[in-house]
């Protein structure tokens, strides 16, 4: 069932969708069947991996055909194979492009286990999204609180899961939160981790972000949170 069309949803996503969401032509179920293929990192076509076949016809039926903007954004974000029906082996397993993203203006491959990674320059290849609806939820976040209030600041941190503590009281977003975003929302103001950088030979780079009803509202939590994060965080 396409993901617009699924009422069991919760109700922002639902909102979202509606509101924000356009459809496009999604790739043909009978194009995808004859002309997948997989390659291997060496450049070698190996026979199609068992299932992958379903997973990809799943993922186009879900997700195929949306898109959408993010307030701020270079470019829109776009779900589909895109006419591109190929398997590609990578670190993490066997992957296909389902998503351009409108941030960091690249392709990124969605595992057969639905979790979605980037692959920049010379970066490892990194999940940065725990499932496609799980990061269609974080972006249904940002969207909502966009319009409020902010105030920001950056971090490098050694570890690679920083955001493991309480914010606060704020109630962790756990829809929207995955490999590369943690959320933290109440009625009032939310708190975002996002994840910017993870060099091979240096800390992971994070941007904190801080949404409230009035500017220094903003600026007392952004404060407030900074002085809550542990030592393996450096603020910068």
């Amino acid at each position: 069932m396409n993901i617009v069309t699924d009422l069991a949803v919760n109700l922002r996503l639902r909102r979202f969708l509606a509101q924000h969401v356009a459809r496009r032509p999604r790739t043909d179920v009978g194009y995808i069947r004859r002309e997948v293929r997989a390659v291997t990192e060496a450049g070698d076509d190996v026979p199609v991996p068992e299932g992958a076949i379903d997973v990809m016809l799943a993922f186009e039926d879900r997700f195929g055909g949306l898109s959408y903007e993010v307030p701020g954004w270079p470019n829109e974000i776009e779900y589909g194979l895109d006419g591109d029906a190929s398997l590609h082996q990578t670190p993490l397993g066997w992957a296909f492009y389902g998503i351009l993203d409108g941030s960091l203006t690249a392709p990124l491959d969605v595992l057969l286990d639905g979790r979605v990674t980037a692959r920049l320059g010379y970066w490892p290849q990194r999940v940065v999204d725990d499932s496609v609806e799980q990061r269609l939820n974080k972006h249904a976040l940002l969207v909502e609180v966009s319009s409020m209030p902010q105030a920001a600041f950056s971090l490098a941190v050694v570890t690679d899961e920083p955001a493991t503590v309480p914010i606060l009281d704020l109630p962790v977003v756990g829809e929207a939160s995955g490999g590369g975003d943690v959320w933290w929302r109440d009625m009032r103001c939310a708190v975002w981790w996002h994840l910017i950088g993870w060099p091979p030979e240096g800390p992971h780079r994070w941007t904190v972000t801080c949404f409230a009803a009035t500017r220094p509202e903003a600026e007392d939590l952004s404060e407030t949170v900074r002085r809550s994060i542990p030592p393996a965080a450096a603020s910068d």
